[in-house]
């Protein structure tokens, strides 16, 4: 059988504690999200072009002129879910 500890505290700790815990959940919520995801989605071709309200030989020309960037396996081209967002935060009017 395992050992237990039964203690008691105040409230206002318990309260202290919980804060505590509540900010290094958010400091390590922020910190993971800043960081590069290893879970990055891509999105094909169809997928982009859609978020973005744009025809697919827009994004192709787009991706030409390296307003865009892309990752091609075999004859599929994919978009970074981050480029595609990163896209329109660029271009966003005041």
């Amino acid at each position: 059988m395992k050992n237990e500890i039964l203690a008691v505290m105040p409230q206002e700790q318990l309260d202290a504690i919980q804060n505590d815990l509540n900010e290094i959940k958010a400091l390590l919520l922020e910190k993971q999200s800043s960081g590069r995801s290893k879970t990055e989605r891509y999105l094909s071709s169809r997928e982009a072009a859609k978020l973005l309200g744009i025809d697919r030989r827009t994004l192709i020309e787009w991706r030409k002129r390296g307003a865009i960037k892309a990752s091609k396996i075999s004859n599929k081209v994919f978009y970074k879910l981050s480029e595609v967002t990163a896209l329109i935060d660029r271009n966003e009017l005041n």
